[in-house]
């Protein structure tokens, strides 16, 4: 374990161990070992993988994430995403409106003063079906806050996206870091770096769009300036041209 972390690789310590100890011996003891190792992570029962080797997995993939944001920001794929987030967040305020609403009238029905809350009271119970009627009016009410939810919920918006668990799990395995490295293990580095690594790539996405912007705009006011100037100068020359003639 010493080597690997020193070397910033890995091990496989079930190798290494006894053939006399049981499954759970053998757990105790790695974890017993790993306390006093910082840099250390254990995979599965007997994999340890140093912090330094993920740290090499991530670097290898912020490579490939700059061309790909600028892809993406000239696709549009930036904006949409950006448009969508702001819908999705608009809808979950309107379900959570909705539910406040529906609880101030309820504290409202039941906190009316004197006679008159009695009075309501005494005439909904009495109407023909009233109970019905009103537990049809707040099951509406349920049913519209559900559908509304629903549809927030299926249309959830679909954050940017750097690489799935599969496509970051098919990548690592072709890194020349990761030779040798137990085939059923390379699901788990990967459910460890992916939302790391999409998180990073949707911070470095909206940087390049932004500077997208920025540069749009100062184009625009470039150009803008410079037709007020030609504007300028040639209504200058036809003031002189009028004098002239």
């Amino acid at each position: 374990i010493d080597d690997a972390l020193s070397s910033g690789g890995w091990c496989d310590v079930s190798v290494q161990l006894p053939s006399v100890l049981t499954a759970e011996d053998a757990m105790t003891l790695i974890q017993s070992v790993l306390k006093s190792k910082s840099s250390a992570i254990l995979l599965g029962d007997c994999v340890i993988l140093s912090h330094s080797l993920l740290s090499k997995l991530v670097s290898v993939q912020e490579q490939e994430m700059e061309a790909m944001a600028v892809k993406d920001v000239e696709s549009g794929a930036v904006a949409q995403a950006m448009v969508e987030q702001g819908a999705g967040d608009t809808a979950q305020e309107q379900v959570r409106d909705k539910k406040e609403e529906r609880r101030k009238k309820a504290a409202g029905g039941s906190l009316g003063g004197g006679g008159q809350g009695g009075q309501t009271k005494t005439k909904s119970t009495k109407k023909k079906g009233g109970k019905k009627r009103d537990d049809d009016d707040w099951s509406d009410e349920d049913d519209n806050t559900k559908k509304v939810a629903g549809k927030s919920s299926k249309g959830k918006p679909k954050e940017l996206e750097f690489k799935s668990v599969t496509q970051l799990e098919e990548s690592i395995k072709l890194s020349d870091l990761m030779i040798d490295f137990p085939e059923e293990m390379f699901e788990e580095v990967s459910e460890m770096l992916v939302e790391q690594l999409n998180r990073k790539y949707r911070e470095l996405a909206r940087e390049k769009y932004n500077a997208s912007l920025a540069s749009s705009l100062q184009n625009k006011k470039r150009t803008h300036g410079d037709l007020t100037d030609k504007v300028n100068t040639t209504h200058t020359t036809i003031r002189l041209g009028e004098k002239a003639v």
